[in-house]
């Protein structure tokens, strides 16, 4: 008996305990400081390993997709941070965005505030560091990464590779076509406008929204030069996506990453998921994962 409550006691002992911390972080927006939130899954044994995962559209950090992940990937040895967008909203709650809201949220900033956790991983002796994404969050991943490319080169080291799941690959022309069609917006003119001004669009998801111009233009991006194919026939970090055959959000994304041939660049197609890798979707994605970047 008293071997047998050794034993218990041994394997207890070597067993890491998961715990969700809520972080809180002071970040500029807009020449006004606000609290920017995320939640990082770790337990209690140290890790140098570290995954950045971020939501899509007006999401938040306690989505279904995000919460599972995360909770799966930390079981299997990652501790995992996930950010909450502000969307300028200091402390905001983790809950979808309001359509109804003043839109003056710029895509940039999410970007921002990825690299603030990024930062704050670096800060906290992580030595390898995963970027992952959700969606929109996959666009804004591999945009954050060319961003610590270009400008913080000296840091581009700590990170690992790229994990992309169900990722937006819209290109500038999609669209303009988009916002044209759906609400009789041209945005290479509306681009010659006061940006402070704002119009009644549809915006993310939102009908009719009372959208800043600047806002409008960086999340459909019509000036910039960068689009997710472009910034993956780039990157020489292995990169690990993962699409959707029943995906209703982005069902062109898998039809479009498959002409690129590299060897960094695995792309898998779940066959019957819907955008969200729901139930035993997400598994095969983790199996899939574990045997890479283990």
């Amino acid at each position: 008996m008293r071997n047998i409550l050794f034993i218990i006691i041994f394997l207890l002992s070597e067993i890491s305990y998961a715990e969700i911390r809520a972080l809180q972080e002071d970040f500029l927006y807009q020449n006004e400081e606000i609290k920017i939130n995320a939640n990082l899954y770790t337990s209690s044994s140290i890790n140098k390993n570290i995954i950045i995962l971020s939501h899509g559209t007006r999401g938040h950090q306690n989505m279904e997709i995000i919460k599972s992940f995360s909770t799966t990937l930390n079981d299997n040895g990652f501790d995992v941070l996930t950010p909450n967008y502000s969307y300028g909203i200091s402390n905001r709650d983790s809950i979808f965005l309001p359509c109804d809201i003043r839109h003056t949220h710029t895509s940039e900033m999410s970007i921002k505030e990825i690299i603030h956790w990024f930062n704050y991983a670096i800060k906290n002796n992580y030595q390898r560091i995963i970027f992952a994404g959700h969606s929109r969050g996959g666009q804004d991943t591999l945009n954050a990464y060319k961003y610590i490319k270009e400008y913080l080169s000296n840091y581009q080291e700590y990170i690992d590779s790229l994990i992309l799941l169900a990722p937006l690959t819209d290109s500038r022309q999609d669209n303009f076509n988009k916002i044209l069609n759906e609400s009789n917006v041209n945005l290479t003119e509306l681009s010659k406008l006061d940006k402070n001004q704002f119009i009644k669009s549809n915006f993310l998801m939102c009908e009719n929204a009372d959208v800043k111009i600047s806002s409008l233009l960086s999340y459909y991006d019509i000036l910039s030069e960068d689009e997710s194919i472009q910034i993956l026939l780039g990157l020489n970090k292995p990169v690990y996506i993962f699409t959707a055959m029943q995906d209703s959000f982005v069902p062109e994304t898998y039809e479009r990453l498959e002409k690129i041939d590299k060897n960094n660049i695995k792309l898998f197609n779940i066959e019957d998921s819907d955008h969200f890798f729901r139930d035993l979707y997400l598994d095969e994605i983790i199996d899939y994962l574990i045997e890479f970047i283990e």
